[in-house]
């Protein structure tokens, strides 16, 4: 798995995310997105839904996926745990998302994200790495 780091940003979280390779990176960016949102327990997975994405550009697809994994955990309620046969093609993203329904009694979140922006947004590639920053509306 690549890195995060937090950057200071006033009244939102920026982060810096690296990768190995492109799909790296994307789950990089879930267990980002999952270690703002979610207090991690060690509660069992019970459900898996597929999701496709499209898009014109790999910085849009990025903001894509978080949103809807956003979107699973802030309106479908969804604890997601981990992801599964992600894969990158042609600016397609097709994953499995582990998951199980939120429960107060067991789970607690941390954060709630209101969006994930094209503030700063900026995905490149740097010998051999892939780098992002991205910025979450809190």
């Amino acid at each position: 798995m690549g890195e995060f780091k937090f950057i200071d940003h006033t009244a939102d979280i920026a982060v810096e995310i690296t990768g190995n390779s492109l799909i790296d990176l994307f789950e990089t960016a879930f267990y980002t997105l999952k270690e703002i949102v979610i207090e991690e327990n060690d509660s069992k997975i019970s459900n898996e839904v597929a999701i496709e994405l499209h898009a014109e550009r790999y910085g849009e697809l990025l903001i894509n996926f978080l949103s809807e994994l956003n979107y699973f955990t802030q309106v479908k309620k969804f604890i997601i745990k981990s992801i599964s046969e992600i894969r990158i093609d042609d600016r397609v993203l097709s994953c499995n998302i582990l998951y199980e329904v939120f429960d107060p009694a067991k789970h607690e979140l941390k954060e709630e994200i209101k969006a994930v922006t094209y503030h700063q947004l900026n995905l490149q590639e740097v010998d051999n790495h892939y780098i992002a920053t991205i910025v979450f509306d809190i």
